[in-house]
């Protein structure tokens, strides 16, 4: 019956994992389950909803190697990349949708899968001269994606959601 159990709540977390459209999902909620309320709680809302603070403290949680803090330091750039792009560009292209199963729920499981493949390779190595390697072999494309996504979304004008307009009627 345990290993039922066992087996039912491994499974749930590899599917929150692999088909989460965002970041905040897969990566503090199911991954690290309940410690994640903890940087929440104790980093997060006393330093003004600082993401910085908030993952470097998670950086030094996990030990002392670069390719923690390369990764952690790295997340903040891909969760505001996230917000962003929820906020300009989900009106436009999933305002319709039901679930996270339409064309751009799609694309944004696709999109996070890649990005936190491509951000998780130092947590992997380690070695901060082997993740620098890794990254400049892959000429930092990540890295220059969110950039450019970011500075792109910024331009875009927000769109009007019905909603919105009646909340401040």
């Amino acid at each position: 019956m345990f290993c039922l159990l066992f087996l039912s709540f491994c499974l749930s977390v590899f599917l929150s994992l692999s088909l989460s459209p965002s970041l905040s999902l897969p990566l503090t909620r199911s991954l690290t389950l309940c410690l994640s309320l903890s940087p929440d709680r104790y980093v997060y809302f006393r330093t003004g909803g600082s993401l910085a603070a908030t993952y470097f403290i998670s950086a030094f949680w996990h030990g002392f190697y670069p390719g923690y803090y390369m990764f952690f330091l790295s997340l903040p750039l891909m969760t505001q990349c996230e917000r962003i792009g929820r906020k300009k560009l989900t009106p436009y292209f999933g305002a319709n949708e039901k679930g996270r199963f339409g064309p751009w729920g799609i694309v944004t499981i696709i999109s996070t899968e890649v990005m936190l493949c491509y951000i998780g390779i130092p947590f992997l190595l380690l070695s901060g001269e082997w993740a620098v390697e890794a990254w400049k072999n892959l000429f930092f494309g990540g890295h220059v994606v969110m950039v450019i996504f970011y500075f792109v979304c910024s331009v875009v004008p927000t769109k009007r959601t019905v909603e919105g307009d009646k909340k401040k009627k």
